[in-house]
């Protein structure tokens, strides 16, 4: 359906450009005006589905987790606590993901600190006991590792951290801290 909505908005539009080129300023202004109320109607249709999956608790659909995917904006990552893994073209940059309120990331970052067995993943971050997680073959709703399209994700929580920004960067700092006064 939004992809319908979509192509038809294009159409409209290319309509109204073919207006605006033979001066039909009727044609221009119909072609115009219907072309992004029907590309609007097609996001206002995205964004009701995604509140209403929110507010059912439903799962994730495959297409509604490959939009969020794609449209996860990258961070630079930082943390006092550990160093980040560069990624592939050596940056510190990684998409942050946000799966049911909760933030993921893919766990390439910590790569220095994970021991791999079969889909057992053990993270021994600095200062802190080892976390051993088995990895998904698919999202579920607060699963702690999962893979998606040959990538690895791990969701901060699992591995006690939290995520502060800090200007145009994600700081990762410890949930609690340790010390002589944390609670752990």
């Amino acid at each position: 359906m939004q992809a319908l909505l979509v192509v038809g908005g294009v159409v409209l539009l290319a309509f109204g450009a073919f207006g605006l080129f033979s001066e039909q300023w009727p044609a221009f202004a119909g072609g115009l005006f219907g072309g992004l109320l029907l590309m609007a109607l097609s996001r206002i249709i995205d964004l009701l589905e995604e509140l209403l999956r929110n507010a059912s608790d439903a799962p994730y659909s495959r297409e509604q987790l490959a939009k969020i995917m794609q449209r996860s904006r990258a961070f630079r990552l930082e943390s006092e606590l550990f160093e980040v893994h560069p990624n592939a073209s050596g940056g510190n940059e990684y998409p942050l993901y946000y799966l049911n309120g909760e933030p993921y990331v893919r766990a390439r970052a910590f790569l220095p600190y994970i021991k791999q067995v079969d889909t057992r993943y053990t993270f021994e971050l600095p200062g802190r006991e080892p976390v051993t997680l088995d990895r998904s073959s698919a999202y579920l709703q607060e699963v702690p590792l999962f893979e998606y399209q040959e990538q690895v994700v791990v969701r901060l929580k699992s591995l006690g951290l939290r995520t502060r920004p800090v200007g145009d960067a994600i700081k990762l700092e410890w949930l609690q801290p340790v010390g002589p006064h944390s609670q752990s």
